[in-house]
């Protein structure tokens, strides 16, 4: 056989090998940027604000009985490959985008004035040495107990099984990556038998869990609060065997209506995802950590 047909023999290998992960997580609502310009000011009402781009993540009134309705959306794609013989290392791409609508009314309830602001990221990384990986969250059975709207989302087949679970496994790489921590996020298809060629390769740090709970209940001054509790696991290798380095049950919390709204659990997903970067971020040494290639 000639070294031309070795060598697409070897190709078409690769690509019947190479297996593509590609996740995206959002949070907020996204709303159409182009309306911002049918905005006038002087004539503009809240309630054709909420008609043009959905509820606002938030509310807020000054002394001066002005009010500032925010609206954000921001989105995180990660594409994962695994190591291929021939195609070189472990490739990791992300790429996130945000935008922020702030709108401020008078008394009258009609704009005074508003900012639109938009922004995103691509980064593509190449990990030869050390390298974390974040596994898919499990959600346990019956967390959504309690929240009528939610679970019938799920039952609904609106909301898949696993998607809040998964969505905090792509912010935690996406908040990581932000802070310059060669991480990468692989899906549940990431099982011991690949845990083990990757330890081969440099695999250092492996980190998953499972969302255990979501409480709805009232706060000392009354007000609601909706409360994620979250099992979060750090395991480090060991002579190429991984070992729990750090377990840690948490909560964390947001002021929520009287029941909680998907909004309110996305809030939620968002604040536990930036705890557990920032606690992976004290749990390991300095030396994983670099500007992605």
């Amino acid at each position: 056989m000639s070294k031309s047909a070795t060598r697409v023999g070897q190709l078409v290998l690769i690509a019947a090998a190479s297996v593509w992960l590609i996740s995206c997580a959002s949070t907020g609502t996204n709303f159409n940027e182009s309306k911002v310009f049918q905005i006038k000011k002087g004539e503009t009402t809240e309630a054709k604000l909420i008609q043009m781009f959905g509820q606002p993540v938030s509310r807020e009134m000054n002394s001066e009985g002005q009010k500032t309705l925010t609206w954000n959306y921001v989105e995180a794609r990660v594409k994962g490959e695994s190591f291929i013989p021939y195609a070189g290392p472990f490739l990791g791409e992300s790429r996130s985008k945000n935008k922020t609508l702030f709108v401020t009314s008078g008394p009258d309830g009609k704009v005074i004035s508003f900012n639109l602001s938009t922004g995103g990221t691509e980064t593509r990384q190449s990990i030869q040495k050390e390298l974390l990986v974040i596994r898919n969250f499990d959600e346990r059975q019956g967390w959504l107990t309690g929240h009528e709207k939610l679970a019938e989302e799920v039952k609904l087949g609106i909301t898949k099984p696993g998607k809040w679970g998964r969505q905090l496994a792509i912010l935690i790489e996406a908040e990581l990556v932000a802070r310059s921590i060669r991480a990468t996020f692989w899906s549940a298809a990431l099982n011991d038998r690949k845990i083990e060629q990757l330890l081969k390769q440099g695999l250092q740090y492996v980190c998953d869990g499972e969302i255990e709970a979501l409480i709805a209940r009232g706060s000392d001054a009354g007000q609601p609060i909706s409360e994620l509790v979250i099992n979060y696991r750090l395991q480090k290798t060991e002579n190429q065997k991984l070992f729990t380095k750090q377990r840690v049950r948490f909560e964390v919390q947001e002021p929520c209506d009287t029941a909680i709204s998907k909004q309110d659990l996305e809030n939620l997903i968002k604040r536990g995802a930036k705890t557990i970067a920032e606690q992976i971020i004290d749990d390991i040494p300095a030396d994983i950590k670099g500007k992605p290639e």
